[in-house]
């Protein structure tokens, strides 16, 4: 996988996991813009055929029906190893305008 595809597959990741917190926290409001934010990477890598393995499933699982359009996944994918990225937390990734 080419290095922009490697940082896509980084950024779906941290994403994904700060989604996941923001939705453990109750944080609506974060869950719907970090959905965005997913939903962009999406379409970045449909736009460059880059492949994010787990993707189509973290849109599903996070999201109501997407329409976005991704890369076919039944092409052989690369594994990328994302041990040591590091996810931001939910709190420190959107600052509430109160």
């Amino acid at each position: 996988m080419s290095e922009f595809g490697t940082e896509i597959a980084a950024r779906v990741a941290r994403t994904t996991r700060s989604l996941a917190a923001a939705r453990a926290e109750q944080d609506d409001y974060l869950v719907s813009v970090l959905y965005g934010e997913l939903e962009s990477l999406a379409r970045v890598a449909h736009d460059h055929d880059v492949v994010v393995p787990g993707l189509r499933e973290s849109l599903g699982k996070h999201g109501e029906s997407s329409e976005v359009h991704l890369p076919d996944e039944t092409v052989e994918p690369t594994t990328v190893d994302l041990t040591g990225v590091e996810a931001t937390g939910a709190s420190e990734r959107v600052q509430r305008i109160a």
